[in-house]
């Protein structure tokens, strides 16, 4: 009886170790891009993980999308988007530095993530998340001031909330995502602003992941890290795993009694 009672706190202690595991998510930087390099009409490749950035909106004129002051700038009232090329990735993290350069009448801007193509733009063509800060004008009941996710752009927004307050032009603010599995949570200035569960058949795949804007005609990016993200174990296996230690010790201290 002794003996079974001193291996009792090991396994329970195990066990909770275990679940506290379970529960908690790691990230690994896989490219970043804090755009620190000489102005040019292209962005070139990311100094973390060497991706290159695809450019895309530009209509044929060079410079649309560019580096100017260690920032990417997107300078065009157009919908147009820059993309990594080679990197597609399911669970992750994606964060910017964005700031509002101008008071057009419609702004959007924000992130692409899980995209299926690398020439996506804020146009909906492709299909994938679309993560939008909208400074002004409406869009599915869509209004100003409000941060809105869709895929493709298509039908009601998946989820929407309020900013803590209108950006005012060149005040930066950090917008990050961080889809795990079906779930995907929206942080502004590293403040959680919406949560969704999205389990739509072919959305819970890798895809690309890049930046956004439509009619802004200046929007500046900083700062642009990707992380992945280990996707958390179910915890019924966690339940499971410890209802199977409590049943072995269970039959242990039966033996010994």
């Amino acid at each position: 009886m002794f003996i079974a009672q001193r291996m009792q706190p090991s396994w329970l202690w195990a066990a909770l170790m275990l679940t506290g595991v379970a529960s908690s998510a790691s990230a690994a930087v896989l490219a970043s891009d804090d755009f620190n390099r000489a102005d040019s009409d292209t962005l070139g490749t990311t100094p973390v993980g060497g991706y290159a950035w695809q450019e895309n909106g530009e209509s044929g004129v060079p410079g649309r999308i560019s580096i100017s002051g260690n920032r990417a700038l997107f300078s065009a009232s157009a919908e147009m988007g820059a993309v990594l090329q080679g990197l597609s990735v399911k669970d992750l993290e994606a964060e910017v530095a964005m700031t509002r350069s101008t008071g057009n009448t419609t702004e959007w801007a924000g992130l692409l993530y899980r995209m299926t193509h690398t020439d996506a733009t804020f146009n909906g063509a492709r299909d994938g998340y679309y993560v939008i800060v909208n400074y002004n004008g409406n869009f599915g009941g869509f209004g100003p001031n409000e941060i809105a996710v869709f895929w493709s752009l298509s039908g009601a927004p998946l989820v929407e909330a309020a900013l803590p307050a209108a950006p005012a032009v060149g005040e930066p603010h950090t917008l990050k995502v961080v889809a795990n599995g079906p779930t995907h949570t929206i942080y502004w200035d590293g403040g959680q602003l919406a949560q969704f569960t999205d389990n739509t058949a072919g959305r819970n795949v890798p895809g690309f992941v890049g930046l956004g804007t439509y009619q802004t005609n200046l929007e500046h990016f900083d700062n642009f890290v990707v992380s992945d993200v280990i996707p958390e174990p179910a915890l019924g296996g966690v339940v499971t795993l410890i209802g199977m230690l409590f049943h072995s010790r269970r039959s242990q201290r039966s033996r010994l009694d």
